[in-house]
């Protein structure tokens, strides 16, 4: 037996409206309860509303690039490397306007020499050979002295530069030229700035040897977990 939820009146089983007050007895009836075992998980899976949560990977960050305030060692050697670059540069700019100077000086008194020999007596014309030779011969030994450099300077400056860039991801090539003596060989002949910051970074990195390889160590295995 129901009893009308409106009015209180008896309703017969199964019956769909109140005898009494006529009100529909579905609009009072509770929805079904649900099915706790429509939401029991598996036995041995993940609870369900971990299930319904996706996963997500960690993102590829890429290599792992050490930062040269992690070692004083690589930052020194980084710093002296960038100075050693600039000094190459500085110094066959400045053997170039040398040459410059000279090529000149030839122009000028090559110029007075050769209109003493067209233009002057006898003596005139000796003294205009004698400088036309003297300043010719000058600038040819000069200009065969004085080329290397200018190329030595730029070449080795565009290298130490490259060096210095990929130092920080990759100082091997830092390394192997901070510590060679053949380095310092041309430094002696070529460059004589650059010298001073190739001699520092041999020190330097003969000293601190064990932790800048320490820190090659770390660049080339943080490159390896990369690319495979």
């Amino acid at each position: 037996m129901q009893i009308c939820p409106y009015c209180g009146a008896p309703i017969p089983e199964n019956g769909r409206f109140c005898p009494k007050c006529g009100v529909s007895i579905a609009e009072f009836t509770p929805p079904a309860a649900p099915d706790p075992a429509a939401f029991a998980a598996p036995s041995g899976s993940e609870a369900p509303c971990e299930a319904m949560i996706p996963t997500q990977s960690a993102p590829d960050r890429g290599p792992a690039i050490l930062d040269p305030a992690d070692s004083p060692a690589l930052q020194a050697l980084r710093m002296h490397l960038h100075q050693e670059s600039k000094a190459w540069r500085f110094s066959a700019i400045g053997v170039l306007v040398l040459m410059m100077f000279i090529a000149g000086m030839y122009l000028l008194f090559g110029s007075i020499g050769a209109a003493s020999v067209y233009d002057g007596s006898a003596e005139d014309m000796i003294g205009g050979y004698f400088l036309l030779s003297f300043f010719t011969v000058y600038g040819i030994v000069m200009t065969i002295s004085l080329l290397p450099v200018v190329i030595m300077g730029f070449v080795m400056g565009s290298k130490v530069h490259r060096y210095w860039e990929e130092s920080a991801t990759n100082c091997s090539n830092a390394l192997k030229h901070a510590g060679s003596v053949g380095v310092i060989v041309l430094g002696a002949f070529f460059s004589t700035p650059a010298l001073v910051f190739i001699i520092i970074n041999f020190s330097k990195t003969k000293k601190n040897r064990a932790e800048l390889e320490a820190v090659l160590a770390r660049q080339q295995a943080g490159a390896v977990n990369f690319h495979g």
